[in-house]
């Protein structure tokens, strides 16, 4: 892998305003293995992405508002995949994605509204259209406190207008006469209840949120040779919504903490590419045959399933003098009941433990050591992914001279050098995830 970056930021101070404008461009340039897929020799991957960022602050007093932020953003990306060993791309994706943000905060409220468009490109073997994306969005947030409780809420309406360009355009999967434009919208909703009291804290919040199928969800017809998959989109998929509900409790005396929370979610819509077979079978019609310039492909299809979700978290630590030291718990349930199987991706159970001296002047330092346990609640074409151990440090180290302030920054990842693959990876049976890796980075600030 070969990776180029380069930042350039400045920013003015000014009797309580703020102006800063950034820009940075990153290109990156690496493989994947071979696959008994079609792809034998491999794919090359090519990706560039230049984001633009300007933000404009100031100190106001307005109805309880103390600060007021405009942010405006612009990204522009390209990608491209290559069979190996070719010169022409079988796959080339781009988007120019412009957002422009305003809002306003104070002390337990907030209120804003932001505007963004999107412009999505395809080309090689990907069928999907051209086509611009449209957001608004008006967001806010309130805290007040009643009898004795602290009670939130906060809302997000949002209205999207997705327009393809699908004249003259060609489809594989995809009935051409539903590819036409869509507009969606909706109201996401929440609200919670927090009581305090000596060491303790309990909260319980609920929630009905929504969201938008993006472009690819609804009209993709291609392949993705970086994750070795041919993904088909739904043009008649509706808005995700989820119901949901999360309990926590939290105690806190001195040195000694611990955080217990769990959460429970139904959708009537959940929004999942779904494999729709498995196994090499000539002239079966889950399979995408001649995807590329060369081989073949897994069909993954965009569905709306009905599903369950839930999960929690135990979180327990120590704050001493020179160290601290915090453990942590985690599981994540999910149930198709549409097809009474589980959701596929789902990620496994994971136990940490993260040991960190206190932070000085000088020097900071941590060790993270990770147990991911076998995931075997897999959906119908999934595969069990084995469990694995992985040990990582890092810390940095700081000095000063006449001429500045010097920082070391490093990083050593999978001490071990551990094998093991990602469940949530469509290519974890030919490609397992990085090995032993040590990063260090110089910074000069003058």
């Amino acid at each position: 892998m070969n990776t180029t970056e380069g930042f350039f930021g400045l920013t003015r101070f000014h009797d309580g305003k703020r102006g800063t404008i950034s820009i940075e461009h990153v290109e990156m340039d690496y493989g994947i293995p071979g696959s008994p897929e079609g792809h034998i020799s491999g794919v090359d991957m090519k990706m560039n992405k230049t984001t633009q960022k300007l933000n404009y602050h100031q100190d106001i007093d307005f109805k309880g508002f103390e600060t007021f932020d405009l942010d405006q953003k612009f990204i522009h990306y390209a990608h491209s995949e290559f069979e190996s060993n070719q010169k022409q791309p079988s796959v080339k994706l781009g988007q120019d994605i412009l957002l422009l943000q305003s809002k306003m905060t104070g002390l337990k409220r907030e209120i804003g509204a932001a505007i963004q468009y999107r412009m999505f490109t395809a080309g090689g073997f990907y069928w999907t259209p051209n086509t611009s994306e449209s957001n608004f969005s008006l967001f806010g947030f309130r805290e007040k406190d009643i009898f004795g409780l602290t009670g939130q809420v906060s809302f997000r309406s949002e209205y999207s207008i997705i327009d393809p360009q699908n004249k003259g355009a060609k489809f594989s999967n995809i009935d051409e006469k539903s590819v036409e434009k869509k507009n969606f919208g909706f109201l996401s909703l929440s609200a919670a209840l927090i009581k305090s009291w000596d060491y303790w804290q309990i909260s319980t919040t609920i929630m009905r949120t929504g969201r938008t199928p993006g472009i690819e969800d609804l009209f993709s017809d291609g392949p993705h040779l970086g994750s070795y998959s041919y993904e088909i989109g739904n043009p008649t998929l509706d808005l995700e919504e989820t119901v949901g509900i999360e309990n926590s409790i939290q105690y806190q005396k001195d040195q000694f903490f611990f955080l217990l929370n769990g959460f429970f979610n139904q959708s009537p819509n959940f929004h999942q590419y779904m494999k729709m077979g498995d196994g090499f079978v000539p002239g079966a019609d889950w399979i995408e045959w001649g995807s590329g310039s060369s081989g073949w492909l897994y069909k993954y299809q965009m569905r709306g399933i009905k599903t369950e979700i839930s999960g929690g978290e135990f979180q327990m630590g120590y704050k001493g003098k020179m160290i601290d030291v915090t453990t942590d718990f985690s599981l994540v349930r999910g149930k198709d009941k549409s097809n009474n199987d589980h959701i596929a991706y789902m990620p496994p159970d994971k136990i940490s433990l993260l040991v960190s001296t206190k932070s000085n002047k000088d020097f900071s330092g941590s060790i993270r050591l990770s147990k991911v346990l076998d995931q075997k609640k897999i959906s119908e074409f999934e595969s069990m992914t084995p469990g694995y151990f992985l040990i990582d440090i890092f810390g940095s180290y700081s000095f000063e001279t006449k001429k500045g302030s010097h920082r070391l920054v490093f990083q050593l990842n999978n001490l071990l050098d551990e094998t093991y693959y990602n469940h949530l990876s469509k290519i974890k049976s030919i490609m397992p995830e990085s090995g032993r890796s040590i990063g260090i980075q110089y910074r000069y600030l003058f």
